[in-house]
């Protein structure tokens, strides 16, 4: 729920960004082509209207924390490969300034995706260590990791990276959700396809999966610090 973020919002604000929090649906009212699709439609809008609340649709920041990023991932990597998504095509988004992508899980193959935020809160756990085609039953799709969709493209096939400037991936020591191998095995294939491309991988220590984003809710001057370091580089 988008209310819960709403400190990131103003800390944007009052950083002289203009901050979009869009909602996406949540199992098991929605599956994974439904999530993708409302992060798609929801960055289509941007893009056509930031311009109307003082943004700039040429310096567009992308950001996704947990479930978000792994949205974010999928999204972008299925339509810039112009993949089906809920029985239409998906057509490459416009360029981004930056994609950053906090704590995401990026190959289910390494990852439990319980309590990830792509449930609702009332609904009862998946059980732990869920793999990749557990997940694909569950969400009635075959596409659900960046990391296999970029790993399926040629070598050196990517000449534009993704439409994204810059690519920056977040992770933290103390995660015991995300294996850090899930980032580390997704900035290898990007590089693998676009050797020439701008990614920085950021580790920070002594911090668990939400640290960032519960931080900034309860006003922690520390992880406030880290969000907008990330947003500014």
């Amino acid at each position: 729920n988008k209310v819960k973020f709403t400190n990131i919002g103003s800390l944007l604000e009052e950083n002289d960004y203009v901050a979009v929090l869009p909602n996406y649906g949540l199992f098991p009212f929605a599956v994974f082509e439904d999530m993708i699709y409302d992060v798609y439609t929801a960055i289509q809008w941007t893009f056509e209207n930031i311009q109307k609340y003082g943004g700039d649709p040429k310096r567009v920041t992308l950001v996704g924390h947990s479930a978000g990023a792994h949205l974010v991932a999928l999204t972008l990597f299925k339509s810039y490969n112009y993949m089906e998504n809920n029985g239409e095509i998906l057509n490459p988004l416009p360029t981004f300034e930056k994609v950053i992508l906090l704590a995401g899980p990026y190959d289910f193959d390494d990852v439990e995706v319980a309590k990830m935020g792509y449930q609702e809160e009332n609904v009862e756990d998946f059980n732990n260590g869920l793999l990749e085609k557990t997940v694909q039953i569950l969400f009635r799709t075959k596409v659900v990791s960046p990391y296999d969709i970029v790993r399926s493209m040629p070598d050196n096939s990517v000449n534009d990276s993704f439409n994204v400037n810059r690519f920056i991936l977040y992770y933290t020591s103390n995660d015991d959700l995300v294996p850090k191998n899930s980032a580390v095995k997704l900035i290898d294939q990007i590089k693998r396809v676009c050797p020439n491309i701008s990614i920085e991988y950021v580790f920070k220590e002594n911090y668990t999966h939400n640290d960032i984003v519960k931080g900034i809710r309860y006003g922690n001057e520390v992880q406030k610090d880290i969000y907008m370091s990330l947003v500014r580089l």
